[in-house]
């Protein structure tokens, strides 16, 4: 916040997180900005962000590039069209980086439609929007994955029937061009939510929540013929449960899958984890990631490249305060830490953790939003020993 509106501001390291650069406004002052993401290419050299911000009407979907590693950046360009609201925007880029998929929400005047805008001169220019949902009911939550070779793009979202909220799907063979006909991923007589997405080419994993006797299982389907088919549906946590916020990491060749949630036992909630170490085929049971007694939420995951080192991380009370941990799995998620590693200070709250990991997973970058006492201000840690040891908090906005 500039004291007047909310801006979205992106910093840089260049030293693996010891030192970082003072960070840099990408949206435009006079109007608020919201819900911004990044993605970016094998080298990184490629950084490319999305967000939502008003034009003083309407809520319009923007985008901005880096090609000199968030060095500089070009002026924000609208994505979605001016004269109705647009939100929920989420953005991939293949492994170069020179194709650039953005997919949203955005109201047509009378129902929330997920669209489509491509780029494929590295974010210089995108596509005019195309309508990837039917028109008619409510569209919300779209996310988007793309494969090494980025001509596979799958689109997930959640949709309404006029009785329940469905997960659906739809696939484009030919870089977004043109797309296949939308399935339905979710069974049909209950709602689902928090649809998840990842593909390795030809093979396509999808995760979502479906209520089941007032509670949210998490559940799971994959493809291996480019989402002509998919498997049955395979519920991953048990009953009784009520998840929420799951996510889903593969190794790169998705032999190794690891899906994450926190979940309510009526007591707590407590941090999940199921493996699949057979492409999707079979999943273990859940494994506890933390302390029992006080309440986690906020869970984000991530693995190395082969899905030998996988960390998840969350926050959890500590009677007083929300603190960032972190668990973690050395051995293909054969075993994890008993308990979450404290990552944040324990004298303020801290919320939205987010993590990653390099290609051998050595080295670990976690990031939060923490109270200062009067405002709340970014910070970060790192690991450079598979997550033994992490570096103190350092605050890197501004």
């Amino acid at each position: 916040n500039d004291s007047s509106n909310d801006i979205i501001q992106v910093t840089s390291s260049s030293d693996y997180g010891a030192n970082w650069n003072t960070p840099i406004d990408l949206s435009d002052i006079g109007q608020n900005a919201t819900t911004p993401c990044f993605a970016n290419g094998s080298t990184e050299k490629n950084v490319y962000a999305a967000w939502v911000r008003s034009n003083g009407t309407n809520d319009i979907v923007q985008f901005s590039s880096s090609l000199n590693f968030a060095q500089n950046w070009i002026s924000p360009q609208d994505l979605s069209a001016t004269g109705q609201n647009a939100s929920n925007p989420h953005m991939i880029t293949n492994f170069i980086g020179d194709h650039v998929y953005s997919i949203w929400t955005r109201s047509n005047g009378i129902n929330n439609i997920i669209q489509f805008s491509r780029s494929s001169d590295f974010g210089q220019t995108f596509s005019n929007p195309v309508d990837l949902s039917d028109v008619g009911q409510s569209a919300a939550t779209p996310q988007i994955a793309t494969n090494i070779n980025e001509n596979c793009v799958c689109a997930i979202w959640t949709r309404s029937n006029g009785t329940n909220d469905i997960i659906q799907f739809k696939h484009s063979p030919d870089y977004g061009a043109n797309w296949n006909s939308t399935l339905d991923l979710s069974e049909t007589g209950e709602n689902a939510r928090n649809p998840r997405i990842i593909t390795n080419g030809s093979s396509i994993y999808a995760i979502w929540a479906r209520q089941e006797s007032g509670n949210y299982r998490a559940q799971f389907r994959k493809s291996t013929d480019s989402g002509d088919t998919f498997s049955d549906v395979i519920d991953l946590s048990p009953s009784g449960f009520d998840v929420k916020n799951s996510r889903i990491v593969t190794s790169n060749d998705a032999k190794y899958i690891y899906v994450s949630w926190y979940t309510f036992d009526g007591m707590f909630t407590d941090v999940h984890v199921v493996i699949s170490n057979d492409s999707g085929d079979v999943f273990s049971g859940a494994h506890g990631l933390n302390k029992y007694g006080e309440n986690c939420q906020d869970t984000d995951i991530t693995t190395d490249n082969i899905g030998k080192n996988t960390y998840v991380v969350w926050t959890r009370s500590n009677g007083y305060y929300d603190i960032v941990q972190i668990g973690k799995s050395s051995d293909y998620g054969a075993t994890w830490t008993p308990y979450g590693m404290d990552l944040s200070l324990t004298d303020e709250s801290a919320k939205n953790p987010r993590v990653a990991t390099n290609q051998s997973g050595k080295e670990v970058y976690v990031s939060w939003a923490r109270s200062d006492g009067t405002k709340d201000v970014i910070q970060e840690v790192h690991s450079t020993d598979y997550g033994v040891t992490f570096s103190v908090p350092k605050v890197v906005s501004n």
